[in-house]
């Protein structure tokens, strides 16, 4: 794809996401080349964001590195759950790549990640 013809379409998908709420984004970012232990990279939190490729640009904006492999995310409102969950989720830091041992760390309810399901 042409570098014009994909700013196009990312600033078309941005121009959609504005008339939706401002949410709290969990970016999950795997690797399905690598070994299945190895396979989760990480999450990183954003907040204020109102979707998925509005949230992948503040990462960019704000000077974070990608870990690489494949994005997945979830836009929710940070103070809806659980009250220990809210609580957790309010000590993990933003904009910072965060292991499974980090999130559990800060109690946070997560399950190991599962293996990465490639489509073929």
């Amino acid at each position: 794809m042409k570098v014009k013809a994909f700013t196009d379409l990312v600033r078309m998908a941005v121009e959609e996401e504005r008339s939706q709420p401002l949410l709290t984004w969990w970016l999950s970012f795997a690797d399905h080349t690598r070994p299945q232990s190895e396979q989760f990279l990480g999450v990183i939190l954003i907040d204020d964001c109102p979707g998925l490729v509005t949230a992948r640009l503040r990462l960019s904006e704000a000077g974070v590195q990608s870990p690489g492999g494949e994005i997945r995310g979830i836009g929710f409102d940070p103070a809806d759950g659980p009250p220990d969950q809210v609580a957790a989720l309010a000590r993990l830091p933003r904009l910072t790549l965060l292991s499974l041992a980090d999130l559990q760390a800060a109690g946070m309810e997560v399950e190991h990640p599962v293996k990465v399901q490639v489509e073929s």
